[in-house]
């Protein structure tokens, strides 16, 4: 899964753009909520970090890793310590399940045994960021920010 470390790297620097920006935010508009989205900047970035934690430890490599509170995360320098713990996951995922097609079987909460590619667990959290990464572009505008370009392809 060597592409799959290469892509990842791509992500992560997308994700910094964003971090970026969000240091030169007005610190109270990091955390307050936006009322169309029924979140924060802050919120969305702990619920990516957990997603990850979700599918990729305790799904995947039958962990019990603990999600993050978000609460306990005061300010973009703490998620950006939340997303060093994350990138150490996902070595870890891609170290464990080298390969794209290996079969990852698991129980969620009130549902039957799920099974699923490593490809398709690892596909799902990245595209479960960029989803909520285009949320935060919205909220950015609505707090009366032009939003960076966080594309993969920058301009």
């Amino acid at each position: 899964m060597e592409h799959f470390h290469q892509q990842y790297e791509l992500i992560r620097g997308s994700r910094e753009v964003v971090f970026d920006y969000c240091e030169r935010l007005i610190p109270q508009h990091f955390v307050e909520e936006i009322n169309q989205q029924g979140a924060s900047l802050r919120h969305l970035q702990v619920h990516i970090a957990n997603v990850y934690i979700h599918w990729l430890a305790n799904f995947s490599m039958k962990k019990n890793t603990p999600y993050f509170d978000v609460e306990s995360i005061k300010d973009i320098t703490s998620v950006r310590q939340v997303f060093t713990k994350v990138d150490k996951l996902v070595a870890e995922f891609l170290r464990q399940f080298p390969e794209g097609d290996t079969c990852i079987s698991g129980v969620l909460p009130g549902r039957d045994k799920m099974e699923f590619g490593a490809l398709t667990v690892f596909t799902h959290v990245v595209t479960h960021e960029f989803h909520h990464k285009g949320q935060m572009m919205t909220m950015l505008r609505h707090l009366g920010y032009p939003p960076p370009d966080a594309d993969v392809i920058r301009f």
